[in-house]
C-alpha cells in the first residue's frame, strides 16, 4: 500500500504535477488532492495502477 506522502514523492522525483499525475493515472485532479492530503494508505491504488496500463496500452495501439 502507498501513502499519500509517498504519491508526492513519486511524482516529485517523476517531475510532474499534480495535474500531469491526474492525466496519467486517468484519475480526476481532486481525487490526486485528496489522495495526497490523506495520511492514510491506498490499498486500490492497484486498481489505479490498473487502469493507467490499459490506458497506456490503448495510446501506443494508435
Amino acid at each position: 500500500m502507498i501513502s499519500g506522502q509517498q504519491v508526492r514523492a513519486a511524482r516529485a522525483l517523476l517531475g510532474i504535477d499534480q495535474k500531469q499525475l491526474a492525466n496519467l493515472a486517468g484519475l480526476s485532479l481532486p481525487t490526486v488532492q485528496r489522495m495526497e492530503a490523506s495520511r492514510g494508505r491506498y490499498g486500490w491504488l492497484s486498481t489505479v495502477s490498473r487502469k493507467s496500463c490499459r490506458r497506456s496500452r490503448s495510446r501506443a495501439s494508435k
